[in-house]
């Protein structure tokens, strides 16, 4: 009965994350399409490669169900397009900002279940099962910031609340194992709504955080000029606009209510 609906949640969790990927690589070369596709296809595919190629050593999954790879296609292709017609700001506009969240954390909480799954038709053993589990929800968006030249360190120590609620979700899931059939659904539906919602919480606290301090609450549309360090504008700039990840000393942003950054507008 969930079938439908879990596909569905794996198609939008495969386009947040594709997105992402495409996000993470500076489109400031010509080249830089083709880094920007395989840093795509990493964050959507990595998990899993890394699951079935190395821990179970299997038939990696995407080869059996070609269909999410076309959503990832897909997926870049629209970005790439966003991104041609310099309307690749909208990504950061409110509500398709708090949207993509929800997609993505939706979407880890399905490939939990897809990892925790394939490890136990596997006979896999209790850790090698939270490894899978785990390893497919985050694995990707490692590997995509690898690739984008984040240093490892870097990546292993960033999103400590995030990888805490997947390590959490992916031992609840492994529990909930136990119970009968139909029960068994509910609480997978109801733990993946809890991964949303806690998702959610999360960014909403890291965005206050990390928002300049001086920053001024305008309405849409409106802009101001504020005086950051280059360490704060770089930071601030590449939070919102990851592409054009460079030194500077002034950002002109526009941000709204809730503390949402919605566009920066220019910066030089």
């Amino acid at each position: 009965m969930l079938g439908p609906l879990v596909a569905m949640v794996n198609y939008f969790g495969t386009f947040a994350f594709a997105l992402h990927g495409a996000r993470l690589v500076a489109w400031d070369k010509p080249h830089a399409v083709f880094k920007a596709l395989i840093a795509s296809f990493l964050c959507s595919f990595g998990g899993g490669l890394t699951r079935d190629l190395i821990i179970l050593k299997c038939t990696p999954a995407i080869l059996k169900s070609p269909d999410t790879l076309t959503v990832m296609l897909l997926t870049f292709i629209f970005y790439a397009g966003l991104h041609f017609f310099r309307l690749d700001h909208i990504l950061a506009v409110y509500p398709i900002r708090d949207l993509l969240i929800i997609m993505d954390a939706a979407g880890a909480a399905v490939f939990i279940d897809a990892g925790v799954d394939t490890a136990l038709a596997h006979g896999a053993a209790g850790g090698t099962i939270l490894l899978s589990g785990v390893i497919t929800a985050i694995g990707g968006g490692i590997w995509g910031a690898l690739l984008s030249g984040q240093h490892p360190l870097t990546v292993l120590r960033s999103a400590a609340g995030y990888r805490s609620i997947i390590l959490v979700h992916t031992v609840l899931c492994m529990a909930g194992r136990a119970l009968p059939g139909q029960m068994r659904g509910c609480f997978i539906v109801v733990l993946t709504v809890s991964c949303v919602v806690c998702c959610c919480i999360l960014e909403e606290v890291i965005s206050a955080e990390e928002l300049p301090k001086n920053a001024v609450p305008l309405e849409y549309g409106k802009r101001v000029k504020t005086d950051l360090s280059p360490t704060a504008a770089q930071r601030f700039w590449s939070i919102v606009n990851p592409m054009c990840g460079r030194n500077t000393n002034r950002v002109f942003f526009v941000y709204g209510g809730r503390r949402r950054l919605l566009r920066p507008v220019f910066a030089y």
